[in-house]
């Protein structure tokens, strides 16, 4: 009577670790889904349109893809040069926001009879700091009810 009871105990035993690994294994398998909410997906244009509320998405949109094709050219060099051109309605638009502007350390290079201005800067050739500048002057623009009309990128010449 022991023997089959001690036989049926480790039958017992033996079914529950299997049992156990089979378990352990399905578990390993399974994928586990969860629901993402849009409000979780960090928009890199949405984050930025939060932060340059002058700009509109699109224009934060379009400023990112055309300064990440313009910097494939660029890719060997330190630092590049990055030339603003905007226009103002009126001299007081352009002066206000020139004055801010300069204020990051940008370069007035040209100012014609028409309100229109280029601005000069020497940045580090990081695609986030280019961004970041175009995002801000444009920013600044709109705020004085400048029409932005685009940049420039050049690589820095050697000394």
């Amino acid at each position: 009577m022991k023997k089959v009871l001690t036989g049926v105990v480790v039958a017992a035993i033996g079914t529950a670790v299997v049992a156990v690994i089979k378990l352990t294994k399905k578990k390993e398998k399974e994928v586990e889904f969860i629901e993402i909410d849009e409000s979780m997906v960090v928009n890199v244009p949405m984050r930025f349109h939060s932060v340059y509320t002058y700009c509109p998405l699109e224009l934060v949109d379009s400023l990112r893809q055309e300064c990440k094709m313009k910097m494939e050219s660029l890719a060997d060099v330190e630092k590049v040069v990055l030339r603003h051109f905007i226009s103002f309605p009126t001299q007081d638009d352009l002066f206000s926001s020139v004055k801010e502007i300069k204020g990051l350390e940008y370069m007035l290079e040209e100012v014609s009879e028409d309100r229109s201005v280029v601005l000069r800067k020497v940045v580090n050739n990081y695609f986030e700091d280019v961004y970041a500048q175009l995002c801000e002057v444009a920013n600044t623009a709109r705020k004085y009810n400048g029409d932005y009309q685009g940049f420039k990128l050049q690589g820095e010449p050697s000394e």
